[in-house]
C-alpha cells in the first residue's frame, strides 16, 4: 500500500437498503446513474444518467461491473450493500490515489427477466471531481451494453 493510502483513507460506506437511499454530496464531485423515472429530486450539483433494463443475470453484471472499475482504477474493496444484489467499491484514482467509493444495487426489473441497475459514485475528498465520477460511471455503463434488452 502507498504512502497516500494511510494519508487519504476511505471512510466507512454509508448504510441504506438501496442506492436512492443514500446521502447525497452537495458537491459537485459525484455522478448517479438510475431508471428512468427514478431520479430523486435531491441531485442538486451531481451529473445524473439513465440506466436502461438489462437482461443478464445479476451476477454477471457485477462481473462485468469490477471488470469495468478495474480496467481504469485500483479496486481496493467491496462491500455488500444493502438486500439487493450489488455492493460498495472503494477504488483509488490512478495517479494520487484518492479513495472514491462507487455504490451499485442491482434490482428487479420491468419484468421476471430484466434487471434495473443503479449506481452512485462519488469522492471522498476535495470539492470537485474533474468528471472523474461521470466517467467511472459511463465507462461502466458502455461495459454492460451487450447486456442491455
Amino acid at each position: 500500500m502507498a504512502l497516500l493510502d494511510h494519508i487519504f483513507k476511505a471512510p466507512a460506506p454509508q448504510q441504506a437498503a438501496s442506492v436512492l437511499d443514500l446521502k447525497f454530496s452537495r458537491k459537485p464531485n459525484a455522478a448517479l446513474a438510475v431508471p428512468s423515472g427514478a431520479l430523486p429530486a435531491d441531485t442538486l450539483k451531481m451529473v445524473t444518467m439513465e440506466t436502461a433494463p438489462y437482461s443478464a443475470p445479476a451476477d454477471d453484471l457485477m462481473g462485468s461491473i469490477r471488470d469495468a472499475l478495474s480496467e481504469r482504477e485500483t479496486l481496493v474493496n467491496r462491500v455488500d450493500f444493502g438486500e439487493q444484489p450489488g455492493g460498495v467499491f472503494t477504488v483509488r484514482t490512478p495517479l494520487m490515489r484518492y479513495p472514491d467509493l462507487c455504490y451499485v444495487s442491482i434490482q428487479p426489473g420491468p419484468n421476471a427477466e430484466q434487471q434495473s441497475l443503479l449506481m452512485y459514485s462519488h469522492s471522498v475528498y476535495g470539492h470537485s471531481d474533474l468528471g472523474a465520477n461521470a466517467k467511472r460511471l459511463q465507462d461502466i455503463l458502455n461495459a454492460l451494453k451487450p447486456a442491455l434488452v
